[in-house]
């Protein structure tokens, strides 16, 4: 039902099976069965009760008065939780599905079609780097274009690098992902 685990020194990550757990604490909405299962991952990794989540005007989730950022994520059956120690991060999880392709324009740059072309897992690891990017930077009205992944070789698990073009800098990203059963999962573990 629960996986945890130690990315690095600084990034915990915690995966919680939804439909497992919803099953088991008898909760019928997923709101309730969302905040309830992010409360419980979080007590898992931070392993206290000594939390409150708090979220900014822009939505993003932090940890009233701790020093650890946060980033949350789900998918259909999957709860991503990661925790950094002490900087902003990002992680997304994602279904493979063939609905990508309908929206592939609208989110991935020409030389990101251009690689992965209509390859449903290139372009959902695409979407996810790109959410975890976006979540990491934290602030609203990012056009995904401007988030640009480098090409990269499709595998079971890889590392990924991308870039944020703001008006006046860019911002470098690295990135890990992961393909677990039918998702994949990207997670932000350095910025520049």
């Amino acid at each position: 039902m629960i996986k945890l685990e130690d990315i690095s020194e600084d990034i915990r990550l915690g995966m919680l099976d939804f439909e497992q757990f919803s099953i088991e604490n008898e909760m019928v909405s997923k709101r309730d069965m969302e905040q309830k299962g992010v409360q419980f991952l979080l007590k898992e990794m931070l392993k206290t009760y000594d939390f409150k989540i708090i979220y900014n005007a822009l939505n993003k989730p932090f940890l009233e008065g701790r020093k650890e950022q946060i980033s949350i994520s789900h998918s259909h059956k999957w709860l991503a939780v990661a925790i950094h120690q002490t900087k902003e991060i990002g992680v997304d999880i994602e279904l493979i599905r063939a609905k990508i392709l309908n929206i592939k324009q609208k989110f991935a740059s020409d030389e990101e079609l251009n690689y992965a072309n209509s390859n449903i897992e290139m372009l959902t690891i695409l979407w996810a780097a790109k959410e975890a990017i976006y979540k990491t930077y934290g602030k609203k009205s990012i056009e995904f274009k401007k988030i640009c992944i480098a090409p990269f070789q499709l595998l079971e698990k890889g590392k990924l690098d991308g870039t944020l073009t703001l008006e006046n800098e860019v911002r470098k990203y690295e990135l890990m992902y992961r393909k677990d059963g039918d998702y994949f999962l990207a997670l932000v573990t350095h910025g520049i």
